[in-house]
């Protein structure tokens, strides 16, 4: 009897681990999708993810005429403002109409493009109407879309009367590549001296994300700037007291494609640490002799820019590229030997 008993104590304790296992795993998975849309609504920036075709934002809990077309830029449970779906009604005409009952659906734009074939819609865009033959609906968009989607409004008597608003999903950058290169190879190190060498930085290869358009107005935002490690060692290693080096760095704003450059030189580096002075700038350039880590930290991310009809992410992808010195030569180069007096005279 005592065995039967610790046999049932045992298996009963089991099935508590199992249960609190199996709890344990569905509040994990509940933490990282809460986590998961935290952080994208953190990337809408307060922004709802869905305009219409005039480039205003829309939001749950309005009603908003029908329009042309609507561009998504997340699924509707990503976003804050907009995770109820967007509500539209249709403006009937003429306003004595007797029979003003609608059928809605949503319809791929071309089902058959390599893309939508064998793909249901209602995977991607859903359009509930607030009751049978009503003349509202909410549009809800579930994920990710390559094939422009038609939310379609249909007269339930008059079917050859319908009205359609075309929904498109904003493509993002999902991978880029941040280049350096050196007359137009590339390049790992950067060779200081006192003329300098000029070093191109650009984005490559970039990679877009689903969707049907592309954003009008992408750009890349650079960033140059010193390197806390190298600080760190030039004032433990030189009779440098301090460096006064203020928050910013060295901002550029290009369009997605375009580069920027760095001149290498000796004053650049100096300028880039805020080192003034004689005395100070000939300690800075001591500072170079043993250090083997990363002088210069550039930072690209690209946006998708202030266009009126994109909503405005902090950004679509973003890198950091440390760069070490390689070839270090501090001295001031010789110019001439003067003669004195110049010339000769007999």
């Amino acid at each position: 009897m005592k065995q039967r008993q610790s046999a049932g104590t045992r298996s009963r304790a089991a099935q508590v681990v199992i249960l609190l296992l199996g709890l344990l795993l569905v509040l994990t998975a509940i933490l990282l999708t809460t986590q998961h849309a935290q952080r994208a609504a953190t990337e809408l920036r307060g922004e709802s993810g869905v305009r219409d075709s005039r480039g205003a934002e829309l939001t749950s809990g309005e009603v908003y005429p029908m329009p042309a077309g609507m561009l998504f830029s997340s699924p509707s449970g990503q976003s804050e403002t907009a995770g109820a779906g967007v509500t539209i009604t249709a403006t009937l005409r003429p306003e004595t109409a007797t029979n003003k009952l609608l059928d809605w659906h949503v319809e791929f734009e071309d089902p058959a493009s390599v893309w939508a074939e064998g793909k249901a819609v209602t995977d991607y865009v859903t359009v509930t109407p607030e009751s049978d033959g009503s003349t509202r609906a909410t549009v809800v968009c579930l994920q990710a879309f390559g094939e422009p989607i038609r939310v379609v409004a249909t007269s339930r008597k008059y079917t050859d009367v319908s009205a359609v608003c075309k929904l498109d999903y904003l493509s993002r950058v999902e991978n880029a590549e941040l280049v350096m290169r050196r007359a137009g190879e590339p390049a790992e190190t950067l060779d200081i001296d006192y003329a300098g060498t000029e070093y191109v930085f650009g984005v490559e290869n970039v990679e877009w994300g689903l969707g049907t358009v592309q954003p009008e107005y992408t750009e890349t935002n650079f960033e140059i700037s010193w390197t806390n490690e190298f600080r760190e060692w030039i004032l433990e290693h030189t009779e440098l007291d301090a460096l006064d080096i203020p928050a910013s760095a060295n901002d550029v704003i290009t369009s997605i494609g375009e580069t920027v450059s760095f001149v290498s030189s000796l004053q650049e580096m100096q300028d880039l640490y805020h080192v003034a002075g004689y005395d100070n700038r000939a300690q800075f350039n001591k500072g170079y002799a043993g250090y083997t880590g990363p002088v210069i930290r550039v930072r690209a991310i690209i946006t998708n820019g202030l266009g009126n009809t994109n909503p405005d992410y902090v950004s679509y992808w973003g890198t950091v590229l440390d760069v070490a010195a390689g070839t270090v030569d501090t001295d001031t180069p010789l110019s001439e030997i003067e003669l004195d007096p110049p010339s000769v005279v007999f």
